[in-house]
Order: structure tokens, then C-alpha cells, then sequence
């Protein structure tokens, strides 16, 4: 047993008519005030989580108006959908290079295992293992493992964070403009 409400969805599509009739430019800036609030949510959380290297992705990500009732907030870094969602980490030589040249400053934090050989005499070497910070003139890079790095789902949990907010900042401003229609 149920209950059917007939003609909500020909009011709904009313009201949106009429606000975008008579309030345009307060609709479009309720809208950007909606983008703006998700992206400070997702900005947030990778902020706090400290989910920065260099900064391309952070502050990549921007909100902007598809059409007139339609807001996106996102970004066009090629790796974002990686850092969203995970990815699989494969087997391979990164070169120090690569780091220096693609990589923020954790980079320099690094300590890596690295065999080198050292010269004992004119005739004779020695291989050797030592722990040396990624930095040393001796270490060419190093082997990533094979691995599934986990998402950090900045965007889902953003909206998770947004959707009472923008709940609540949208009764807020349907109560301002009903009370513009009635009073």
C-alpha cells in the first residue's frame, strides 16, 4: 500500500521557471555559493589529510557553471580520477631525475637501499649496502613495487560533508524567496 502525490513534479519544474524568470542573478549566485561551499568541502579535506605533493591538484580543482541551473565542481589534472578512485602502482625504475624534476619536496625525505660499489685498491671493489637519503650523489633512483595505492575519495566524502550544508543554505534561500512571492 502506498500514496501517490500527483503534480509535484509539474510544480517543482513551476517554481524553477519562475525563480529563473524573475531572480536570475540570484539564482546564479545562489548556485556559485553551492560551488563555492563543495569545493572549500573537498579543499578541506585534502588540506587536512595533507593529500598535497605539489599543489597542481589542489589547486586545480574549480567550480563553474555548466548552464543555468547547473553547477560542476572538479578538475582536469589527467591523475585526479587515480587519486579519487586508487590505482594500481606497477613495477618500475624511477630514476632521481624523474623526482626532482615531477615531484614535490617530500621527495627529499627519502632514504633508499641502495648497493654501489667503492674502490678498495687499484685492483679491487667492493659492493656495498647502505641506507642513504635519496639526495646522495650516488643513488640513481630506486624500484617501485607492484600495488594497489587506495583512494583517498576527496570528492565523495567532500559531498558527504556539503550536502546538510547546502540542505540547510537551500532552505534558507527558498524561505528569502517565497517570502519575496507571498509578502
Amino acid at each position: 500500500m502506498g500514496w501517490e502525490t500527483k503534480g509535484l513534479d509539474d510544480f517543482q519544474k513551476r517554481v524553477l521557471e519562475f525563480v529563473n524568470n524573475n531572480w536570475p542573478e540570484e539564482k546564479q549566485n545562489e548556485l556559485m555559493k553551492l560551488g563555492k561551499m563543495y569545493q572549500r568541502e573537498v579543499k578541506d579535506i585534502m588540506n587536512d589529510e595533507n593529500i598535497i605533493d605539489t599543489g597542481r591538484l589542489i589547486n586545480s580543482i574549480t567550480n563553474n557553471r555548466v548552464d543555468k541551473n547547473t553547477i560542476e565542481v572538479g578538475t582536469n589534472v589527467d591523475y585526479a580520477l587515480d587519486v579519487e578512485e586508487g590505482h594500481v602502482q606497477h613495477k618500475r625504475f624511477v630514476p632521481t631525475s624523474a623526482l626532482k624534476n615531477g615531484s614535490g619536496k617530500k621527495w627529499k625525505q627519502l632514504s633508499i637501499n641502495t648497493t654501489f660499489e667503492s674502490k678498495i685498491n687499484n685492483y679491487t671493489y667492493m659492493n656495498e649496502t647502505q641506507q642513504l637519503p635519496v639526495t646522495d650523489k650516488r643513488v640513481k633512483g630506486f624500484m617501485l613495487k607492484e600495488k594497489f595505492i587506495p583512494g583517498k575519495h576527496m570528492f565523495k566524502r567532500g559531498w558527504i560533508r556539503f550536502k546538510p550544508k547546502a540542505e540547510q543554505e537551500l532552505k534558507r534561500w527558498t524561505d528569502e524567496m517565497f517570502k519575496r512571492i507571498c509578502g
